[in-house]
């Protein structure tokens, strides 16, 4: 799987850039704020990469930040919603307001999106409310890493959040560790230090 491409912007159009790298031309989908805040043509440009393989094809959606990606690959891990929606989201807001709208149930600022109707937005409420993290945590770190592990364990996102960082504050930065005293500590009865 791509996860980063470094090259040459050959063209821009509408929703996607083809890059240059070393002599091969990647047609790249992207947001549409993702070509507002790309340099001119012929210049050099770091994409995060999401590789989407269907049974026909494979297509690359890029990101100018990991945390865009991120929230990306979080929506399409919503059932029947695929990358074309998660485009759209991250078209139509940050990945910052899409997390406030989805942990405020904010319908109508989630319907906003082209193609996302009420049925669907309420799908990635429910989903995803307890999946994101509300407190700012570097994206693909180790904190976020043991965070989105133990969610997965199915312990609540805000006790998950509350021991993870307490965990890390003392010091406890290793992905093993960490995930070691915070299962222990979340197993003790949601236990907060």
């Amino acid at each position: 799987m791509i996860a980063s491409l470094r090259g040459t912007i050959i063209q821009k159009r509408a929703g996607r850039v083809v890059l240059e790298v070393n002599g091969v031309g990647y047609d790249v989908k992207v947001p549409i704020g993702v070509l507002a805040q790309m340099p001119d043509d012929l210049q050099s440009v770091f994409l995060f990469i999401h590789t989407h393989v269907k049974e026909n094809s494979i297509e690359l959606y890029g990101f100018l930040t990991q945390e865009d990606k991120y929230i990306f690959e979080k929506v399409i891990s919503v059932s029947g919603i695929g990358p074309r929606i998660g485009l759209n989201i991250l078209s139509t807001m940050s990945a910052d307001e899409f997390r406030r709208a989805v942990e405020s149930s904010n319908l109508s600022k989630l319907t906003q999106t082209p193609g996302l109707g009420k049925k669907i937005a309420m799908r990635i409420v429910v989903e995803l409310k307890e999946k994101l993290p509300t407190v700012e945590i570097p994206i693909g770190s180790v904190h976020e890493d043991v965070v989105c592990a133990l969610i997965n364990l199915g312990y609540k996102k805000n006790d998950v959040v509350l021991v993870v960082e307490q965990h890390y504050k003392k010091g406890v930065k290793d992905l093993e560790n960490l995930l070691k005293e915070s299962l222990k500590s979340l197993s003790k009865g949601g236990g907060l230090l």
